[in-house]
């Protein structure tokens, strides 16, 4: 897409796609430029719509960033990374020079906005790209020779108009990278792992019980027609010395066994997607045992449909690299 006037913006869906009676944003060029870190950023236009603020921004990747983070990988056209292990996507999404996770939010005229979002798209050079994309890197006349990630973020500011934008600044908030950590295997209590984190401490993980465990059948609202793998471990366990809940994760380090088709003849929800963990992917729930000042841990293993004596678990430590930062756009 070469001619300017065929560039449309829509507070909802692309420029083939939008929402009836999306009118098409007003454009007001920003062209302006800073740096995260080490990061450099784009932000070219802003979009006025009916519905809100309209934001584009880039990420840019330096060549030789880039290639040397595919070749690490292994990534071209013939692998897009999804037959990656664990361990090893956890390590190529915290090294991936264009896959920067943050929060953003606006401050209009003091008043901060939030409940923004977003969509985004890629450019590897070598690669071959959507069309949406190549149209949005010639729109901005971007230089190709870089790889490039684009972010596009609503902002619900019902009809705010040019006029009415006496001072904008966008805030944004890194988000925590995830970095893969040791797995070990933990089956009996007393069991014990020594690790060393990322930050050069070393600790003692010790299994104090393990407790077999059944959901039941209102647990799968919607899934009446599909057998559900309902057996799980509750592990408790004690951290010695303790990391903040925040920093780390502790979950199975192998895969929920598939929801099998059933025989019921009831409706419900089809597909054969793995169930999730229990809990413990968002950091580790804290028990505070009556009368003791003991602090025990859990983590909760996959779903399967027998119970099992043997679990191996995946420690993912987080850790927010970059700190927050304001740019002023008006």
């Amino acid at each position: 897409m070469s001619r300017k006037t065929d560039w449309k913006v829509f507070y909802q869906g692309d420029p083939r796609r939008h929402v009836h009676r999306d009118h098409r944003g007003k454009e007001l060029s920003l062209h302006r430029e800073f740096t995260w870190g080490e990061e450099t950023w784009f932000l070219p236009a802003l979009y006025l719509c009916g519905q809100g603020i309209v934001l584009d921004m880039f990420l840019r990747a330096e060549p030789e960033k880039e290639r040397a983070f595919r070749k690490k990988f292994g990534l071209d056209e013939n692998n897009d990374g999804t037959d990656l292990s664990e361990e090893v996507r956890l390590a190529a999404e915290a090294e991936d020079p264009l896959g920067a996770a943050f929060k953003p939010a606006l401050r209009l005229n003091g008043k901060q906005i939030c409940g923004a979002w977003g969509t985004g798209m890629y450019f590897r050079p070598g690669l071959e790209a959507e069309s949406s994309m190549k149209e949005t890197l010639t729109h901005y006349k971007l230089d190709i020779r870089y790889g490039w990630a684009f972010h596009r973020w609503r902002f619900p500011v019902p009809g705010v108009r040019q006029k009415e934008l006496r001072s904008l600044e966008l805030l944004l908030k890194r988000e925590k990278t995830a970095m893969p950590g040791p797995v070990f295997d933990l089956s009996a209590p007393g069991a014990r792992a020594v690790f060393t984190d990322p930050w050069g401490q070393t600790h003692t993980l010790q299994a104090v019980c393990m407790e077999p465990q059944r959901l039941e059948e209102r647990h799968f609202p919607g899934m009446e027609n599909r057998e559900m793998p309902r057996c799980f471990t509750l592990m408790q366990y004690v951290l010695e010395p303790d990391l903040d809940s925040d920093r780390y994760a502790l979950t199975d380090a192998k895969d929920g066994d598939r929801p099998r088709p059933g025989n019921t003849g009831k409706k419900g929800a089809g597909g054969a997607a793995a169930i999730g963990i229990i809990g413990g992917a968002d950091g580790p729930v804290t028990v505070f045992l009556a009368g003791g000042s003991s602090r025990k841990k859990t983590a909760c293993s996959s779903l399967r449909f027998e119970p099992s004596e043997f679990h191996s678990w995946r420690l993912t430590f987080y850790e927010k690299k970059l700190p927050d930062i304001t740019v002023k756009l008006f």
